[in-house]
């Protein structure tokens, strides 16, 4: 399990978001906003995005990841 988002899964995610925005021009989401749609539509997101061992939503996550979600979404 990692505690924080790296350079990898941010590079991930501008390219999954890039395609996002090719793909539905006409909702145009920032990064911000596509990372929290993934998160809330993807119930292997937060297993992605922190390397856990099984899925989970935002609320079963550890007070670290939590705080290190939050971070990267503010």
């Amino acid at each position: 399990m990692r505690k924080e988002i790296t350079e990898i899964e941010l590079t991930v995610l501008k390219e999954w978001h890039d395609n996002y925005n090719k793909n539905y021009p006409e909702e145009n989401l920032s990064l911000r906003e596509y990372a929290i749609w993934c998160s809330e539509t993807d119930p292997q997101f937060f297993k992605w995005l922190f390397d856990l061992d099984k899925d989970c939503e935002l609320n079963e996550l550890d007070d670290d990841l939590k705080e290190e979600w939050h971070r990267f979404i503010e």
